[in-house]
């Protein structure tokens, strides 16, 4: 059996291009959080926070409804990259 990630690094096409994962900061309800910096230093610290997690593996495992689901991917999410 292939390894989880072979599908991924198996392709020889341009990564951001054909399968780049996106997101979308949408305006922060919150008052104190509307300048600029704060809202950039809210989503360093959180992005920090969140590395830490996966790094330490104290991350909550994501669930569909009751069930667990694998996390394992989330380690190469940093640190990584497809030569």
């Amino acid at each position: 059996n292939p390894p989880p990630c072979a599908a991924y690094l198996a392709q020889r096409t341009p990564i951001p291009i054909n399968t780049n994962p996106f997101f979308v900061l949408e305006d922060d309800p919150t008052p104190a959080r509307t300048s600029q910096i704060a809202r950039a230093t809210n989503l360093v610290w959180s992005s920090l926070k969140f590395y830490c997690s996966v790094r330490d593996g104290t991350l909550e495992p994501d669930m569909q409804r009751t069930t667990p689901l694998c996390m394992t991917q989330y380690t190469r999410l940093f640190g990584t990259a497809r030569i």
